[in-house]
């Protein structure tokens, strides 16, 4: 199949080589500079197949995260691209889901970047976190481009 050989979820040092990959003048302590299509395109050129899927507006999040939980219950992973506030970008990975004390769908979370203590100014989503929480991060990024996911 080819391609370079990365841990799921990424280490620091893999997002670093995907990220300079992208000839950006961005150094790539600033993280990956792209959106799901650029980032599931650069997947599959390390030889991870990886299919992107974005939302046009918040108005279309929850279909979004439909399409996601159906991904994660197919055995796929997700890497996220929203925002832990409006504006702005981060990603995230969601490695599965779990059932919550109530029959809730909560999504296990990693981020390899930031460490989550639960809080809001944690600047990532709890592990695990609701749909709710879920929406909400896709929601945030929609005001500076489009929310989506890559799978992997």
């Amino acid at each position: 199949m080819g391609g370079r050989a990365l841990h799921f979820p990424p280490t620091k040092d893999e997002i670093n080589v995907i990220s300079s990959r992208q000839n950006s003048e961005v150094a790539p302590s600033e993280g990956f500079q792209g959106d799901p299509n650029l980032m599931s395109k650069q997947l599959t050129d390390f030889g991870l197949p990886s299919t992107a899927h974005t939302a046009q507006g918040k108005e279309q999040v929850p279909a979004l995260v439909d399409q996601m939980t159906a991904d994660l219950q197919a055995g796929r992973s997700a890497i996220v691209n929203g925002a832990p506030e409006p504006g702005g970008g981060h990603f995230l990975s969601v490695t599965g889901i779990t059932t919550g004390p109530n029959g809730e769908t909560l999504y296990l979370v990693n981020d390899s970047n930031r460490v989550s203590t639960g809080s809001p100014n944690s600047g990532t989503l709890p592990n695990p976190c609701t749909r709710a929480q879920l929406e909400q991060f896709l929601i945030n990024r929609a005001s500076a481009g489009a929310p989506g996911y890559s799978t992997i």
